[in-house]
């Protein structure tokens, strides 16, 4: 395992199905395969990549695990994200000039608040588990 995030490497959501694990997989390995890119000297690479990140989310369990393993890093690009759009609408709040333009931002701005409020209150409540884990393996 050269430590990819799996559902980076599948191009998936943490919530997708065994269904959709199993799809995605025949359509990367039909497009990667070194059999089908012969003068690719990378398609081996890709293909080993592809197989080590299906062993991580082939089933509901190792996806709990690998969601487990890689929360921190999507919940920081999602934060990212969502500190970048509350920027974009505080700046379109700053510069409306009618009261829908104002309205309408507010609202954006207020429901990225209350989504980071969320996404907050869910990191919290991981690193929290993660400390007694911790605490009980101590004893």
């Amino acid at each position: 395992m050269d430590g990819s995030n799996p559902f980076e490497v599948f191009n998936v959501d943490i919530k997708v199905t065994d269904e959709q694990v199993q799809a995605q997989y025949r359509r990367l390995v039909f497009e990667h395969h070194p059999d089908r890119n012969p003068g690719d000297p990378h398609a081996t690479a890709r293909m080993q990549a592809i197989n080590a990140a299906f062993g991580q989310i082939c089933t509901a369990e190792k996806r709990a695990a690998s969601v487990e393993r890689w929360l921190p890093v999507f919940a920081k690009k999602l934060l990212v994200s969502m500190a970048d759009a509350l920027e974009s609408n505080m700046t379109s709040l700053q510069r409306a000039q009618d009261r829908t333009a104002i309205a309408y931002a507010y609202g954006e701005v207020r429901s990225l608040s209350l989504a980071l409020h969320g996404l907050a209150t869910m990191l919290d409540t991981w690193a929290n588990t993660r400390l007694v884990e911790a605490m009980v393996r101590q004893r």
